[in-house]
C-alpha cells in the first residue's frame, strides 16, 4: 500500500520550516551515553540570514578530558542575545568528544570590555577583558598577528593573575602570568607583569 503524499508532503513542510527556525542547523543525536562539561563563549557575532535579517553566530569551547575543543553555531531567531565570557552546559559523546551540544546556557551580565596595552618598537600586546575571560593577542607592528588565545583571569587583592580556560575544572592547575595592579590619583589602573616588566597601561 502506497503512503499518502500529502501526509509526506506535510511532513517535508514541517522540516524544512524546523530546520529554517533553528538556522539551518540539524540538532545533534546521542545515540549512546553522554556526559556533561563545562564551557564558555568566546565570540559572538552577526550574521546574514534571509532578507535583512541577522542571526547570531556563536563560538563556543569546553572541556573533555584533558583537551579543549572547539564549536561554532547560528542561534535561532528567537535566541536571547549571547555575550562572550557566558557560561554554558555542554553535553558530548565520550567517544567522540567532538560531538556536542549545549545543554545549558547560564546568565551573564552584558560585558563591559576593559582592554590594557604593551608595545615597543617591534610589537605590541593586547589583554581585553570580558566577563572572567581575558583575551590575550600579540601583534607586529604592521599589525600581523603572532599568537592570540582566550583564558581565565583571577583578581586577587592588588594583582590579578591568568590561568588556562576551565582552570577549576583541570585536575592539573597552574598560573601562567601574574600583574600587579597600580591605580593613579584619577582611578586609572595600570598592569605590570612579574617576571619581565611589562607595563600595560
Amino acid at each position: 500500500m502506497k503512503g499518502n503524499p500529502w501526509a509526506f508532503g506535510l511532513f517535508f513542510i514541517l522540516l524544512v520550516c524546523f530546520i529554517v527556525w533553528n538556522g539551518f542547523q540539524i540538532p545533534t543525536v546521542f545515540w549512546g551515553e553522554t556526559e556533561t562539561t563545562k564551557g564558555v563563549i568566546i565570540d559572538n557575532k552577526a550574521v546574514p540570514f534571509i532578507g535583512k535579517n541577522y542571526r547570531q553566530m556563536i563560538t563556543y569551547q569546553y572541556l573533555a578530558g584533558d583537551s579543549i575543543y572547539t564549536n561554532r553555531i547560528k542561534l535561532g531567531g528567537r535566541d536571547k542575545m549571547k555575550y562572550v565570557g557566558t557560561k554554558v552546559d555542554v553535553q558530548f559523546d565520550p567517544q567522540n568528544p567532538g560531538k556536542n551540544r549545549i545543554e545549558k546556557y547560564f546568565h551573564a551580565v552584558k560585558p563591559i570590555a576593559t582592554t590594557h596595552i604593551w608595545n615597543d618598537s617591534l610589537e605590541y600586546e593586547k589583554l581585553l577583558f570580558l566577563n572572567d575571560i581575558v583575551f590575550v593577542e600579540k601583534r607586529t607592528i604592521k599589525n600581523e598577528l603572532i599568537f592570540s588565545e582566550a583564558l581565565e583571569y583571577v583578581l586577587v587583592d592588588d594583582y590579578v593573575i591568568l590561568v588556562p580556560l576551565f582552570h577549576g575544572e583541570r585536575k592539573e592547575q597552574k598560573v601562567l602570568r601574574r600583574f600587579d595592579i597600580e591605580v593613579d590619583q584619577f582611578e586609572k589602573e595600570t598592569l605590570i607583569e612579574r617576571g619581565t616588566g611589562k607595563i600595560f597601561k
